[in-house]
Protein backbone atom coordinates (compact mmCIF):
# COMPACT_ATOMS: atom_id res chain seq x y z
CA UNK A 1 0.00 0.00 0.00
CA UNK A 2 2.89 2.38 0.70
CA UNK A 3 5.11 1.25 -2.14
CA UNK A 4 7.92 0.52 0.31
CA UNK A 5 9.89 -2.69 -0.08
CA UNK A 6 11.71 -4.16 2.89
CA UNK A 7 14.43 -6.83 2.77
CA UNK A 8 13.11 -10.12 4.11
CA UNK A 9 16.03 -12.50 3.53
CA UNK A 10 17.10 -12.55 7.20
CA UNK A 11 13.52 -13.12 8.33
CA UNK A 12 13.07 -16.00 5.90
CA UNK A 13 16.32 -17.60 7.04
CA UNK A 14 15.35 -17.23 10.71
CA UNK A 15 12.00 -18.86 9.89
CA UNK A 16 13.71 -21.79 8.17
CA UNK A 17 15.99 -22.29 11.19
CA UNK A 18 13.03 -22.09 13.59
CA UNK A 19 11.00 -24.62 11.62
CA UNK A 20 14.03 -26.90 11.41
CA UNK A 21 14.38 -26.85 15.20
CA UNK A 22 10.70 -27.69 15.64
CA UNK A 23 10.91 -30.52 13.12
CA UNK A 24 13.97 -31.93 14.94
CA UNK A 25 12.22 -31.82 18.33
CA UNK A 26 9.12 -33.54 16.96
CA UNK A 27 11.23 -36.19 15.19
CA UNK A 28 13.09 -36.96 18.44
CA UNK A 29 9.92 -37.54 20.47
CA UNK A 30 7.49 -40.19 19.27
CA UNK A 31 4.72 -39.09 21.64
CA UNK A 32 5.03 -35.49 20.47
CA UNK A 33 5.03 -36.64 16.84
CA UNK A 34 1.74 -38.52 17.42
CA UNK A 35 0.22 -35.48 19.13
CA UNK A 36 1.24 -33.13 16.32
CA UNK A 37 -0.06 -35.59 13.74
CA UNK A 38 -3.42 -35.84 15.51
CA UNK A 39 -3.69 -32.05 15.74
CA UNK A 40 -2.88 -31.70 12.04
CA UNK A 41 -5.54 -34.28 11.14
CA UNK A 42 -8.17 -32.49 13.28
CA UNK A 43 -7.27 -29.17 11.69
CA UNK A 44 -7.48 -30.62 8.19
CA UNK A 45 -10.86 -32.24 8.83
CA UNK A 46 -12.19 -29.02 10.39
CA UNK A 47 -11.00 -26.92 7.46
CA UNK A 48 -12.46 -29.40 4.95
CA UNK A 49 -15.92 -28.74 6.41
CA UNK A 50 -15.77 -24.93 6.40
CA UNK A 51 -15.65 -22.13 3.87
CA UNK A 52 -13.40 -20.01 6.09
CA UNK A 53 -9.89 -19.33 4.84
CA UNK A 54 -8.54 -19.72 8.38
CA UNK A 55 -9.99 -20.97 11.67
CA UNK A 56 -8.87 -17.66 13.17
CA UNK A 57 -11.02 -15.42 10.98
CA UNK A 58 -14.72 -14.79 10.51
CA UNK A 59 -16.71 -15.06 7.28
CA UNK A 60 -15.34 -11.69 6.14
CA UNK A 61 -11.74 -12.74 6.74
CA UNK A 62 -11.41 -10.45 9.78
CA UNK A 63 -9.57 -11.41 12.95
CA UNK A 64 -11.58 -11.17 16.18
CA UNK A 65 -10.86 -8.34 18.60
CA UNK A 66 -9.32 -8.98 22.02
CA UNK A 67 -12.75 -8.44 23.59
CA UNK A 68 -14.33 -11.02 21.28
CA UNK A 69 -11.61 -13.54 22.10
CA UNK A 70 -12.07 -12.92 25.83
CA UNK A 71 -15.85 -13.36 25.53
CA UNK A 72 -15.41 -16.69 23.70
CA UNK A 73 -12.94 -17.87 26.33
CA UNK A 74 -15.38 -16.98 29.10
CA UNK A 75 -18.16 -18.91 27.34
CA UNK A 76 -15.88 -21.91 26.88
CA UNK A 77 -14.78 -21.92 30.52
CA UNK A 78 -18.37 -21.55 31.76
CA UNK A 79 -19.48 -24.43 29.52
CA UNK A 80 -16.56 -26.60 30.67
CA UNK A 81 -17.23 -25.92 34.34
CA UNK A 82 -20.93 -26.69 33.85
CA UNK A 83 -20.19 -29.98 32.08
CA UNK A 84 -17.65 -30.94 34.77
CA UNK A 85 -20.40 -30.58 37.40
CA UNK A 86 -18.95 -27.46 38.96
CA UNK A 87 -21.12 -24.46 39.77
CA UNK A 88 -20.93 -21.61 37.24
CA UNK A 89 -18.67 -18.68 38.00
CA UNK A 90 -20.34 -15.52 39.26
CA UNK A 91 -20.38 -12.72 36.66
Amino acid sequence: ATGLIFPTDRLREANREFLGKIDAQVAENGELAKLVGALEERHDSYMAGTTLRSPLTDEDGELPSADEIAAELEKFLAFKRHNDGEPPLAP
